[in-house]
Formats: structure tokens, sequence, C-alpha cells
């Protein structure tokens, strides 16, 4: 039983059958559940809204299945409440975009089907015209996600935050779909529907706390499903701090691997070393390395996923050491100050953007 002082609501997920039946083989609804479940999880962890939310099930209906899933959380905004669940509603009914390319993107494919390759300037242009869109995107998602970290702070009862909200709507869908994880589990869900034939259709309504619909139903028919289902074999994840404790660092120029325990994940990793600047001053004998020695440092990771999209591999590669000890503190690189000072003139611009709007 819920308490007065919760938050709660209600996700209803209908699956309407071909035959009359009220039944679903239980595989397929496992992966299924799997699959929502993990979906809800990273749609509030995106918003990051609610610290503590609590998923329950509710005793399954007939009329095809209907299964509804109670959500609960701290006393933090019910409006932000019930916009999470519609969210969920939009996320899991709204066919997805396409991954998007550039013109460069395009034509490169073409080339390479007849059998061409473009030539290095060609090949720097393309990479530019990447970084520039990659950094625009994430620019975006940054300012995006401070706009959604000042409504939170704000009047949670007030009517204002839930039409902010509905007016930034179709910002926050594409933050959440661009999300891979999101992409992955919403993938996997409709996945495992395809070859299931006896269902013809999905569909989801948000509830309130009385259960009054929040939105209506959003439908999708059999015909779509394949529409939500992408090919994901890889992708990246970048942690921005990260402590590894090295082994055995390279201290042979040329492209050879560096070994750590990587604190994060707790295990030994094999790792390129991409800063330059620091890799030389290794390399030199300018930075020794002994034991204790540690670096706090950028982390690409590159997570390779096999057809059924689980993980297969990791890649890891330093790009930027920001600061490395010997076991007596911290010493700050230059590559370290750069990449924190120019964090600070980006939190700065995006407070000038927000005091602009008011």
């Amino acid at each position: 039983m819920s308490k007065d002082n919760e938050n709660y609501g209600f996700l209803e997920t209908h699956y309407y059958f071909y035959d009359n039946s009220h039944s679903m083989d239980a595989l397929v609804k496992n992966k299924c559940d799997k699959a929502l479940l993990n979906l809800v999880y990273e749609v509030n962890k995106e918003l990051g809204w609610f610290k503590n939310l609590k998923v329950e099930v509710l005793p399954l209906s007939e009329g095809g299945l209907v299964e509804i899933l109670k959500f609960l959380a701290t006393p933090e905004g019910h409006d932000l409440f019930n916009t999470t669940i519609a969210f969920l509603a939009l996320v899991s009914s709204r066919i997805p975009p396409k991954p998007r390319e550039s013109e460069l993107d395009i034509e490169g494919k073409k080339l390479a089907i007849e059998g061409q390759r473009l030539d290095n300037a060609g090949k720097q242009l393309d990479n530019e015209i990447k970084k520039s869109d990659l950094d625009n995107r994430k620019y975006e998602k940054a300012l995006l996600k401070a706009k959604l970290s000042e409504i939170k702070e704000k009047d949670k009862k007030a009517e204002n935050v839930k039409d902010e909200v509905c007016g930034l709507k179709e910002d926050i869908y594409n933050l959440l779909i661009e999300n891979f994880q999101i992409r992955k589990n919403l993938s996997s869900f409709y996945k495992n529907l395809i070859d299931y034939e006896k269902v013809k259709a999905i569909g989801y309504i948000p509830y309130d706390r009385n259960f009054n619909p929040i939105i209506l139903e959003r439908k999708v028919e059999r015909n779509n499903f394949s529409d939500f289902v992408i090919d994901l074999d890889e992708y990246e994840e970048i942690d921005e701090n990260a402590k590894i404790y090295i082994f055995s660092p390279n201290l042979v120029s040329g492209r050879y691997k560096w070994r750590g325990l990587y604190e994060k994940e707790d295990k030994i990793i094999d790792f390129s070393m991409n800063d330059k600047e620091f890799k030389e001053y290794v390399e030199n004998g300018t930075i020794i390395f002994k034991n204790g020695s540690t670096i706090k440092a950028l982390l690409n990771i590159k997570i390779k996923l096999d057809i059924s999209g689980d993980e297969t591999s990791r890649t890891y590669s330093v790009e930027t050491v920001l600061e490395y000890s010997h076991g007596t503190g911290y010493t700050e690189t230059s590559q370290g100050k750069k990449y924190k000072a120019n964090k600070k003139d980006a939190k700065a611009q995006l407070s000038i953007l927000f005091d602009d709007e008011n």
C-alpha cells in the first residue's frame, strides 16, 4: 500500500492478439519484460528527476493480455512524475529516427560500393564534419540537461513546471532516443515480438495515481515493429575522470598498449595512450612511473556487441591525462588544466544563456 506522500502512477502495456486468447509464450513475455524494465530505468536515469524509482507489477488482465506496471517514487513533484510515465509511453510507441548521417558519410558509402576511396583531404574533412556534429550534439545535450535540472529545482507543484516540460517535449524525446541503452532495449523489445506471430499490436496508456489517463492510448501495429529494430554492433562510452593504477606503461615509442587497474570496473585493462604530450614525457623520462603510480584521465571505451545485442568486447583508450600520482598526491598536467578550463567556460556559457532567457 502506498503512502499519501508518495508519488505513483501506472503504465499499461496491452498485447493485442490475432486470436481470442489471453495467454502468451512465457519465454517471449519474459524477454519483453526484461527489455521494458531496462527501458524504464534508463529513461528515468537519463531524465534524472527521481533518485529512487520502484516498479511493481499488478495482476494481469485479459483482453488480449494487459499488464500494468505501478511506479513509485519519493515526493519530488507530481507533475514531473506523470510526465516521466508519459515519456515512457512516447518512447515505446514512436518510431525512432534513423541514425543521422552527414552528406559525406552517404557519399563515402557510394564511393565504397564503386570500389573507390576518399583521398586524404576528403577523409580529413569528413572527420572534421563528424567531430563538429558530435560537439554540437554534446553541447545541445548539456544545454538541455542543465535546463531540465533548472526546472527540477523550481516549485514542483507550480503549473508552469508542467508547461515548461511540455514545451521541451521534442528536445527531451531526442535526448532519450539518442541514448544507446534506450535504443538497445527498445530494439530488443520489438525484436522479440517479430518472430512471435500471435501479437498483432502493442498499446500503451500512462495513468496518474487516480487511474486517469495522462494521454490517450498510443498503439503500434505489427507492420511497424521492424521500424524499432536497429543494428547496434558498436557504441562508445566516456569516463571523464577515470582512475587507473598503472601496472605496465609503454616506455617504447610505437603503438603498444599500456596496462593498469581501472578502478571503476575493478579490472585490469590494456589501453592505448592517445595523449601524445603525456606519452612523450614518459618516453623521454620526464615522468617516471614506479610502484603505486596512478593517473586520472579522460577514458574512451568502445563496446562491441553481437547480433543479439550482448557485449562481446571492450577497447580502452586514454584521450587526455588530467593528473598523475606516485602515491604522494596528484600533479595536474597542462592538458588537464586546459580540459578543466574548457569545461568551466562551457558551464559559464550555459549560465549566461539561461540568464538571458529570464
